[in-house]
């Protein structure tokens, strides 16, 4: 999902935006820091199974844009710090802050540069966004992400 970069945050104050301005006054490029909101998708229906943040409940996805890449929806991975993530693959995702250049660096999915993705209210690393140039997807770590019956 390509999403609209936004200059300025809302003026809300949540702890997403607090994040978005310091990267944007860090020194990140404009492009390298771009805030996804729910209000750039096409439709705005009231999700049916919504996926949300588990430290805020910040929603971020729903179950049916689960997809599957390399024959599966679930993949584990480990990063070269020697960390695990159990990552979901989804079409889209909302209420998220995507930072950081595009990269093939120790890329999980060959011929996709990835970035950072982190919760738009609280800065939870929620996963990574993954871009080939012509598809894009969320590898969402499916343990910081909680079904709307089980949020806060």
């Amino acid at each position: 999902m390509e999403g609209k970069r936004t200059d300025q945050p809302d003026p809300g104050g949540s702890m997403g935006q607090r994040i978005f301005q310091f990267l944007k006054e860090s020194g990140e490029d404009e492009a390298d820091v771009r805030l996804l909101s729910r209000e750039e998708e096409e439709d705005q229906e009231e999700r049916q199974d919504p996926l949300r943040c588990k430290a805020c409940g910040n929603e971020i996805t729903e179950a049916d844009f689960g997809i599957h890449r390399h024959g599966r929806f679930e993949h584990t991975f480990d990063n070269p710090a020697g960390y695990t993530f159990r990552l979901g693959c989804f079409s889209k995702a909302w209420n998220c802050i995507l930072h950081g250049v595009p990269t093939h660096a120790f890329t999980w999915f060959p011929g996709f540069r990835w970035r950072f993705c982190s919760c738009g209210r609280c800065g939870l690393h929620l996963g990574w966004h993954y871009d080939s140039g012509a598809e894009s997807f969320f590898g969402l770590i499916l343990d910081n992400l909680v079904r709307q019956s089980q949020s806060h």
